[in-house]
């Protein structure tokens, strides 16, 4: 995670700090290595976020948008 410093105003008067965290998700082919799909969701993060419920969430998000074919 990152932390990222918005200023506005003069000689930074009005601050903004945040973290911001990002999950990435990546399917590879196991006999060639070949990556197969891969998935991402990131999120500005507060001291009172609940990282677990954020992860979470971030995870069933990521696998929504994974296309499969049943044959």
């Amino acid at each position: 995670m990152a932390a990222i410093i918005h200023r506005q105003g003069v000689a930074g008067a009005n601050q903004k700090i945040y973290e911001e965290g990002m999950l990435y998700v990546s399917m590879m082919d196991t006999k060639t290595r070949e990556p197969l799909w891969g998935g991402w969701a990131k999120k500005k993060l507060t001291p009172k976020t609940d990282v677990e419920a954020v992860i979470q969430s971030a995870v069933k998000n990521i696998f929504s948008r994974l296309k499969v074919d049943h044959q």
